[in-house]
């Protein structure tokens, strides 16, 4: 049987003077090379390699910049792309390889009143469908080849 001791763990305080960019994590995944990604409430996305913190914002003069600086919600795709629910941006991918964000909205679904593109949580089934659960609005299935949205 395999076991690790606590001993075998460093943990560390992080903070702004590490880069940090808000104390207000929602989220915090692990992608395949080992970086850290944190979900913020207001400040965006970041990553820590180990020893270095990166910080991701929205900026409107670049449009392949985070869609939405409050992007709290974070799950890791089997292509090991980030998937962000953001609270108000809808859907957003960061590709690793381009390092560019894209952004998909929710508002022009076939039969649904226009919705505020607030999402909650996500996960990635086996299929590669990304589920999204929205505050108020319901359940949502985004299926990446074709782009489209499907409320559930």
């Amino acid at each position: 049987m395999f076991r690790v001791s606590a001993s075998e763990y460093k943990f560390e305080l992080l903070n702004v003077n590490d880069g940090f960019a808000s104390s207000v994590i929602f989220s915090i995944v692990q992608d395949k090379q080992g970086f850290l990604w944190f979900g913020t409430a207001y400040d965006g996305i970041m990553r820590y390699d180990g020893k270095e913190m990166l910080s991701y914002q929205h900026d409107p003069s670049k449009p392949n910049s985070l869609g939405h600086n409050s992007a709290g919600n974070l799950a890791v795709g089997k292509d090991n792309n980030l998937l962000i629910a953001s609270w108000g941006g809808g859907l957003l991918r960061y590709d690793q390889q381009s390092q560019q964000f894209t952004q998909f909205l929710l508002d022009k679904i076939p039969g649904t009143q226009l919705i505020n593109n607030r999402m909650q949580s996500l996960i990635e089934d086996q299929q590669g469908d990304i589920w999204l659960g929205s505050r108020n609005k319901g359940l949502y299935k985004f299926n990446p080849k074709s782009q489209d949205f499907k409320s559930i």
